[in-house]
């Protein structure tokens, strides 16, 4: 979805071996972004983890075992999605400019997980579909 704009740039994303590959050729700057990237991304990622944590019964619930804690993605090597390395982020301090990282990935984690949990408070069950395979968070 990152490069809607060139068919053949997602093929060729898509179509690499393992994530690590396709993570490493996604932030290949030779690839032009869709032009309309800074607006959609939070929303493209966020559909992106809702299908991981629906599809994924380990998932969802290796996630649920968090609440109440503050999600964090800590690299060094992202400070969009992560914190950006800093080892005091916190939520204030990302809110006031004062850590290294936005931490998007984290928020948006948290965001999914308060979402889960009022679904599941109303109907007992995982959201929106019947996860069965297994993968890592």
């Amino acid at each position: 979805m990152k490069f809607v704009d060139c068919p053949r740039n997602f093929r060729d994303v898509a179509g690499m071996r393992t994530p690590g590959q396709a993570a490493s050729a996604g932030r290949d700057r030779k690839r032009p972004l869709r032009s309309d990237w800074e607006r959609v991304k939070e929303d493209v990622m966020y559909a992106a983890l809702r299908a991981k944590f629906t599809q994924n019964k380990d998932c969802y619930e290796e996630l649920m075992q968090t609440r109440g804690l503050t999600l964090v993605e800590h690299t060094a090597n992202d400070s969009y999605w992560g914190d950006g390395g800093d080892p005091h982020w916190t939520l204030t301090g990302a809110a006031a400019g004062e850590c290294l990282g936005k931490n998007r990935l984290g928020t948006l984690l948290t965001k999914l997980r308060i979402e889960f949990e009022a679904d599941a408070a109303s109907s007992g069950a995982i959201p929106s579909s019947s996860p069965t395979s297994s993968t890592s968070l």
